[in-house]
């Protein structure tokens, strides 16, 4: 109970609320009755849910609140059902787990911008709310940073409008949808398993085992071909869409095999070394710029190069199987 407390809770709060799953996948995780751990992830996401729609109800009659308490009640439900997948699918590959709690994220925020950027009435006032929350944000910055400027248009560059801002905005959203679904869940039970497990030897051979299979590098070239050629050749934008997702989401995989190929190298000349400690690390050289560098395109490039080049030699305290 105290596990369902704490993420209903955390599903109140700002930040926290995009990973308010956290205490009962921990919990679920630490446990080994499927069924219990079932009943308590999907009690938990239905609670939180509730206490969201109750906490919006008002919006809902407000022209255009719809698609603003729609996207509120979507920040709750896309890690809800990314918890409530990754538990139901123990004991499935680590892949094929992480794929199908992200499926649910990326097409819920799919359909909610292909309606947003629609011809109907609750779209177009939808629109026109996330404008003017633009317009005022803007204002306030601009009596912060420059007291001076006259108007919201004294920030913006020469025939640049905040509605030209909002949908520049929406597209890069878009072109980027799958790689931030996938960060936002990967972190969710990464981070879950890492709290549950860190120190478990089977659970970091796990990590260190893992590989995309190496079919899985055409797919990166495709996307990187069609962004590199939209330099040259004028693409349609659900082209340049379809193109930015995939070089990135398969950025982010490549990356996790990156850290995997970490864990191998760090846990065969250190016995001893957890995942826990590894990701920490990650985490921290994250936050600094220039450094951070080693882990955003250092790792997703060693993931890339052992399409081609062996990282992990088999021996006998891990095994070279392909855990995708």
């Amino acid at each position: 109970m105290l596990a369902i407390g704490a993420s209903v809770l955390m599903s109140l709060m700002g930040i926290p609320r995009f990973v308010f799953p956290l205490p009962v996948l921990v919990l679920a995780l630490r446990r080994h009755c499927r069924r219990e751990n079932r009943i308590m992830v999907i009690v938990t996401v239905a609670v939180a849910l509730m206490v969201d729609v109750f906490k919006v109800r008002e919006v809902f009659f407000v022209h255009g609140g719809a698609g603003i308490a729609g996207m509120e009640v979507l920040i709750s439900m896309i890690p809800g059902v990314a918890a409530i997948i990754w538990v139901m699918t123990a004991g499935r590959r680590m892949f094929v787990r992480f794929s199908g709690s992200c499926i649910f994220g990326v097409l819920s925020l799919m359909f909610f911008s292909l309606w947003l950027t629609g011809t109907s009435d609750g779209a177009g006032a939808t629109r026109e709310i996330m404008v003017e929350a633009v317009r005022q944000g803007l204002h306030a910055m601009s009596a912060t940073l420059s007291p001076g400027a006259s108007s919201v248009q004294d920030l913006l560059p020469a025939g640049f409008s905040v509605e030209m801002m909002v949908q520049a905005a929406g597209l890069v959203f878009m072109a980027l949808l799958v790689p931030m679904v996938m960060l936002w869940v990967g972190f969710i039970v990464f981070l879950a398993e890492n709290i549950a497990r860190g120190k478990n030897p089977e659970w970091t051979a796990q990590v260190a085992r893992w590989r995309l299979p190496q079919w899985f590098v055409w797919i990166f070239l495709v996307g990187f071909a069609v962004v590199l050629g939209s330099r040259f050749v004028t693409m349609p934008v659900a082209v340049l869409v379809a193109g930015g997702n995939t070089l990135m989401a398969a950025c982010v995989l490549y990356m996790v095999q990156g850290f995997a190929i970490l864990v191998f190298q760090v846990s065969a000349r250190i016995p001893g070394t957890g995942v826990q400690g590894l990701f920490i690390r990650c985490g921290l050289l994250c936050l600094f710029p220039l450094v951070n560098a080693v882990v955003m395109l250092g790792l997703p490039l060693v993931g890339i190069l052992e399409t081609w080049i062996e990282f992990r030699k088999t021996n006998k305290e891990f095994e070279n199987e392909n855990h995708s």
